[in-house]
């Protein structure tokens, strides 16, 4: 491959023609891009080389076009691997340059082998819609994924899922109850061509009631809720996932009984149980089951709550009674008592209950009724079906 320059390795006078100001390999699929800039008018073409010079290409260099300083070519059908680029020049007398190198990737059916589609978290239709549920894509040169479907038509379509994106609506009902998806990568920056898992058919299934997204939650302050106690935290406390003695919500002394506050649930949801936790669970075992942990109280649902903290537009979900295990008088707890405090204590929702977004829980009765006219909650968890 030097045998066009070796004989410039003559003593005398040579000439040359002027090196490649720069030189760059692009990956690709089998395949590269080769870039270059030339500066100097009299060059009319150049060569690249590779496997050791057993293959190479000619590239025509037009120094009157508008970009004339930039020269490429796509160099393909290569095998999979690393390979080391030798650039040349060659001007209008004949002259050859010296080389330039560069080494470039190319990637191939190994590691098209190698990548793995985005794994998905739930897939199910809900109210004749599907909705998809994705775990966190862990590879870092992915780009995101594609889902494709029929509707009830036979028509094709196609949705792009984004990295971020942890949960995909599709309004209306795929055919069949599948849907394909793909996942789609790029190896490196400066590659160009994008690869792609093959696409993975899934099932909608029935919907499963899941743990609502917390980061959704939200406090809706109505004129009618308790006003909360100068020495509690926000209501954020009661989704926080903190069962410390640090993090609870206290509503203010003297609000009266029954007494209530709104949550905002982030997203509307058929409701299948939720979870409480006493104040006192971790620390401060003297508060379980006594003072004004909440013993008797109900759940009300809404989509559209009245303005004026008004009861119209809501509807009773569950009657709720808090009970000690070891039934010893008030202010005496078991070792039992403490060990269901700390795993929680759920109730269920009639399965006929109707989708709502926004929660409102009444409290009627406090462990210690001298303590009803205020109350405290740790920590609040539900699980049901979003839509």
């Amino acid at each position: 491959m030097d045998h066009t320059y070796r004989q410039f390795a003559k003593k005398g006078d040579q000439r040359y023609s002027k090196q490649p100001d720069s030189v760059f390999i692009f990956p690709g699929h089998n395949r590269v891009r080769a870039w270059m800039v030339v500066s100097d008018p009299n060059i009319v073409r150049s060569r690249i080389f590779w496997n050791n010079g057993s293959d190479s290409i000619e590239v025509p260099v037009d120094m009157t076009s508008k970009e004339s300083d930039t020269v490429s070519a796509i160099i393909d059908s290569l095998d999979e691997g690393t390979y080391t680029f030798l650039f040349y020049t060659y001007d209008k007398g004949g002259n050859v340059s010296i080389e330039v190198q560069a080494i470039g990737q190319v990637y191939g059916d190994t590691y098209i082998g190698s990548l793995s589609n985005r794994l998905i978290k739930n897939a199910s239709l809900i109210n004749e819609k599907g909705k998809v549920l994705w775990l966190a894509e862990s590879d870092s040169h992915a780009l995101g994924s594609e889902i494709k479907y029929q509707d009830q038509q036979g028509n094709t379509n196609n949705i792009w899922v984004s990295l971020n994106d942890l949960e995909t609506i599709i309004d209306e009902h795929p055919k069949g109850d599948t849907i394909q998806y793909r996942t789609l990568f790029l190896p490196d920056s400066l590659s160009i061509d994008t690869f792609y898992t093959d696409y993975q058919t899934v099932v909608l299934g029935p919907a499963v009631p899941m743990e609502l997204d917390k980061s959704k939650f939200s406090e809706l302050r109505l004129p009618t809720d308790a006003p909360i106690d100068k020495s509690s935290g926000p209501m954020t406390n009661l989704w926080d996932n903190i069962l410390d003695g640090k993090s609870w919500y206290r509503t203010k002394n003297g609000t009266g009984s029954p007494h209530w506050y709104t949550i905002d649930l982030g997203v509307t949801a058929q409701l299948s149980k939720y979870t409480v936790w006493q104040r006192g669970t971790v620390s401060e075992h003297n508060l379980l089951y006594t003072n004004a942990d909440p013993r008797v109280w109900e759940v009300w649902g809404s989509n559209d709550p009245d303005p004026d903290g008004g009861w119209n537009n809501w509807v009773k979900l569950a009657d709720c009674e808090s009970v000690k295990p070891s039934g010893l008088p008030l202010g005496q707890t078991s070792d039992e008592d403490i060990a269901q405090a700390q795993k929680g204590e759920t109730f269920t929702f009639p399965e006929n209950s109707p989708p709502v977004r926004y929660i409102r829980l009444k409290i009627l009765e406090t462990w210690d009724p001298k303590n009803s006219d205020h109350s405290f909650f740790s920590e609040l968890t539900f699980y049901g079906i979003s839509e």
